[in-house]
């Protein structure tokens, strides 16, 4: 997903990067079968209260827990791309004006080279509309012959190449999603 990160600049970023927090009555603090069985109170309690750690757990409402999850290593590397993508931010724009027989698409984003793409084949247009909801390839296929476009498995996968060398999309899990917001007022305004 880092490595994707690029893709989305043009996105409010998150605030920051940190591991979970454990409160009392979450589900985690509940519910020690997913994965975080052995709670202490946050350090900051022993801290604050001289008490006995059995009435410390009484009064907490955060906890500690063995890291679980990534790496120390790759929560940095997070760290660092977070920080990249809250300085590319201010000055990254993605946005698409559906013209209903073409898609014109404007890009700001630092990290890729170009600043103006019209997709026109129509099938191409279907698959852009087509990816506004995440979906495999296969399925993306299936619904692109449905509507009557006769094309091959090499031409999506061909197309979904071409799209993701230039930051248009998102892929987890299998499934892909376009990443390109309609352009709006708000948009152009800031």
């Amino acid at each position: 997903m880092i490595e994707q990160f690029p893709a989305i600049h043009h996105l409010a970023p998150p605030n920051g990067v940190t591991r979970i927090a454990i409160e009392r009555f979450s589900p985690y603090f509940n519910r020690p079968e997913l994965g975080f069985g052995n709670l202490q109170p946050a350090a900051h309690y022993a801290v604050i209260y001289d008490l006995p750690e059995s009435e410390l757990r009484d009064l907490a409402y955060v906890f500690d827990a063995a890291h679980q999850g990534i790496s120390t290593m790759q929560a940095e590397r997070l760290g660092k791309a977070v920080d990249t993508w809250r300085h590319e931010f201010p000055q990254g724009r993605l946005t698409q004006c559906d013209l209903t027989d073409s898609i014109v698409l404007t890009n700001t984003r630092p990290g890729f080279d170009w600043r103006t793409l019209r997709i026109e084949e129509p099938w191409e247009v279907a698959a852009f509309r087509l990816l506004e909801q995440p979906c495999t390839s296969a399925v993306l296929l299936n619904k692109l012959r449905a509507g009557n476009h006769n094309i091959a498995a090499e031409d999506v996968a061909a197309l979904l190449s071409r799209w993701r060398t230039r930051g248009l999309l998102l892929e987890d899990g299998g499934q892909t999603v376009h990443v390109v917001p309609h352009a709006a007022n708000q948009d152009l305004m800031r």
